[in-house]
């Protein structure tokens, strides 16, 4: 396996079809994880970081199958990791994939990540269409302890599509 790998790794580094990437990127992992090496878990490692990385940078190019592609790819490597789940779900929602995401943030909820489940259900719904829904799951993820600018950032847009303008002053003003 550690020759298979080595020869991989020199093959990837040239490759430019995305398709081969991703089906050789993968075979790279299992013969580096299966490999045994402490060199090769640490290639490993950076192989998983390095999509998460892609997973990343296509969604916030608005690339949302690619994203959806490179997470899942994490995902596979190593199941429930939360980064690449955000990311996932994420992608799923701006896919209009929601029964899939809806799914997906319940699988995130059972697995104690309560916060974000409530934060991307009412991601989720507020793409949907479903703003007062949408303002329930963020109060509920406020509530839980999620913080940051998004969550007021999406709370106002929900506010606004609702013409609760005194809300959304409210929400302005955090």
């Amino acid at each position: 396996y550690a020759h298979l790998s080595t020869s991989l790794e020199t093959f990837l580094a040239g490759a430019s079809d995305d398709g081969a990437y991703i089906e050789l990127s993968r075979l790279l992992y299992r013969a580096l994880v299966r490999s045994n090496a402490d060199a090769s878990s640490a290639q490993a490692f950076a192989l998983q970081s390095d999509w998460l990385s892609l997973a990343k940078q296509f969604y916030h190019e608005r690339d949302f199958e690619k994203s959806q592609l490179y997470s899942r790819l994490v995902l596979e490597a190593t199941p429930g990791q939360e980064e690449a789940q955000d990311f996932l779900i994420r992608a799923m929602i701006r896919l209009a994939e929601f029964r899939d995401a809806s799914d997906e943030v319940e699988r995130m909820r059972l697995a104690g990540r309560i916060r974000e489940a409530h934060y991307l259900r009412g991601f989720l719904e507020r793409h949907r269409g479903d703003h007062k829904a949408a303002i329930r799951y963020y109060e509920l993820a406020l509530n839980a302890g999620r913080g940051g600018l998004a969550i007021f950032r999406e709370l106002a847009e929900c506010h606004f599509q609702l013409d609760d303008l005194i809300k959304l002053k409210s929400m302005l003003r955090r």
